[in-house]
């Protein structure tokens, strides 16, 4: 909009790498502190790695998790972390077969470990997800996290199953498209495939290239994998759910979890906003479509000679204001 603190020379949407050079006229005085900041696409977690610690690259926005141990102990590397940020999530369209049995989308949910998906796709840098948008280490969510199952329940996903007529001689057959769209996230859909099959479920996980994920997979296919930025209640819960949402990602189209999100939008005192909130939450995690929502911290890189990021919970917000390299 002509306000931000850096203007792009030559930009090609195509290119790399982008560059951005210091907006002399920026309103806030003696920022920012870099003069030049050159923007390089990279995909694949282990290149980013490797260019941080042979100093061809002095700052990388996203580490992935695997990574962490190497870069933690390289003296030339430094990590910031945030709060929790970006959610993790698979999605059932919850209007079409066999998605649109509660008993199905239940027993899905029961199949893995909540605790274990944090501590090893995600080596503990993350929460976990109570099958809604809102995090239950949040205070507004629906239930704390002492209250939420965490254990896998084979079992109980197999009689929840049995009560929809699937067994031994009637499989229930699912399709799941993944993609490492962000760190863990295809080791979370090979821990719901391992968890699916132990309770007798044909589980196919079909996986799609990063690069075209969001375009050709996200909300064409009734089963997948998606991610979700970090929102208070008000625009966390209807951003997917409201009926006339733009991403309606499980097809949750309900007038009246509608009409909650109204009603809250509306009420002034905030217990009472916060507790329709609750129940808009408490909705969707136990006949909702989502699977999870578990969220992840994101972890940033930076050389040693280099200072002044601060990762946001939303990755979108990408802030270089204060970052500054000696050299």
């Amino acid at each position: 909009m002509g306000t931000g603190p850096f203007v792009p020379v030559d930009f090609e949407p195509q290119g790399s790498p982008h560059v951005f050079v210091k907006f002399e006229d920026y309103w806030e005085e003696g920022l920012p502190l870099a003069d030049k900041v050159e923007l390089y696409m990279i995909i694949e977690a282990t290149t980013r790695a490797a260019a941080i610690q042979a100093g061809e690259m002095d700052f990388v926005q996203i580490v992935d998790f695997v990574n962490v141990p190497e870069l933690e102990a390289d003296p030339n590397v430094n990590l910031v972390v945030s709060k929790a940020s970006i959610s993790m999530l698979g999605v059932m369209w919850v209007d079409t077969p066999p998605y649109d049995d509660p008993n199905v989308r239940q027993a899905l949910k029961m199949v893995y470990d909540k605790q274990a998906v944090v501590d090893i796709c995600w080596l503990g840098y993350g929460v976990i997800g109570d099958d809604n948008p809102i995090e239950p280490t949040s205070p507004n969510a629906w239930r704390p996290v002492e209250e939420v199952p965490t254990d896998a329940d084979i079992e109980g996903a197999i009689a929840l199953l049995a009560e929809s007529g699937y067994g031994p001689d009637n499989p229930l057959e699912v399709e799941f498209y993944a993609s490492e769209q962000f760190p863990g996230f295809l080791c979370f859909a090979q821990m719901l495939k391992a968890g699916a099959e132990e309770a007798g479920i044909k589980f196919d996980l079909v996986t799609a290239p990063v690069e075209e994920y969001w375009d050709n997979v996200w909300l064409k296919v009734p089963f997948m994998l998606s991610a979700h930025n970090q929102r208070p209640p008000s625009s966390g819960l209807a951003m997917s759910h409201h009926s006339e949402s733009k991403y309606p990602e499980t097809h949750w189209y309900y007038p009246e979890y509608d009409e909650i999100l109204l009603k809250a939008s509306q009420e002034i005192d905030p217990d009472k906003r916060i507790a329709l909130y609750r129940e808009a939450m408490q909705w969707i995690s136990e006949e909702g479509g989502d699977i999870f929502e578990g969220k992840f911290l994101t972890v940033a890189a930076e050389r040693s000679n280099c200072t002044g990021y601060t990762p946001h919970i939303q990755i979108s917000v990408f802030d270089p204001r204060q970052l500054y390299c000696e050299r």
